[in-house]
């Protein structure tokens, strides 16, 4: 990472981590979020992007590419999806925000308004939801990977005043799944390449908003 350069940046973010600690307890709550953790640096290691940092129930990750960005975090909430239906009762839900802009370097770590605007993207999203900043939207232009639909405009809370941001949303779209074999059953091949985030060719309905 070179000083001023911009990158892309996205954080995750477990939503309920600290009831999820309360209710099913440290042991339980460990084991859910590690599987958090494993999905991100998966896909993050697959998609090119740099882990920053990780904060106990998310992480902060770097992308020189916008694009390499968003379809990191669609296959993040796709593999978070398939886990969640293979562990009922263990269920996680994420959020994601992502933003770009330049950013101070500072040994392996990354400061500025962007990295800022990212980290407060991400704590209004939903569980599950991938919102993105205005710019993000515009730098990924359009194409088979992902569209965006209106999420509106969102004020965000900062040290230095009230800003704002025109935000999208991505929500990724289920993989289609594998053709049955003989007799219904589906090949373990299929739910391989639905789990690897390093296949993940995803679509998805984003949009983008209007701030106050």
């Amino acid at each position: 990472m070179s000083e001023g350069a911009p990158l892309t940046i996205l954080f995750t973010d477990v939503e309920g981590s600290t009831d999820l600690r309360t209710e099913r307890g440290d042991a339980a709550a460990h084991r859910i979020l590690r599987s958090h953790e494993d999905v991100v640096r998966r896909c993050v290691t697959a998609h090119d992007g740099k882990e920053i940092k990780a904060l106990g129930d998310g992480f902060m990750v770097a992308f020189p590419s916008v694009r390499n960005g968003l379809v990191c975090a669609i296959a993040i909430q796709r593999q978070l999806e398939e886990r969640n239906i293979e562990s009922p009762g263990e269920e996680l839900r994420v959020r994601i925000g992502i933003n770009t802009g330049e950013v101070t370097v500072e040994g392996d770590d990354i400061y500025g308004q962007a990295v800022n605007a990212a980290a407060r993207i991400a704590a209004k999203a939903k569980g599950g939801e991938i919102l993105v900043s205005e710019i993000v939207r515009h730098l990924a232009g359009s194409g088979p990977d992902f569209t965006f639909a209106d999420r509106g405009r969102l004020r965000l809370d900062s040290p230095t005043g009230g800003t704002s941001t025109t935000s999208s949303t991505t929500r990724p779209s289920r993989p289609s799944p594998a053709p049955p074999l003989p007799g219904g059953r589906r090949s373990s091949a299929g739910r391989r390449s639905e789990r690897s985030c390093a296949s993940s060719s995803p679509r998805s309905r984003a949009g983008r908003g209007r701030s106050s």
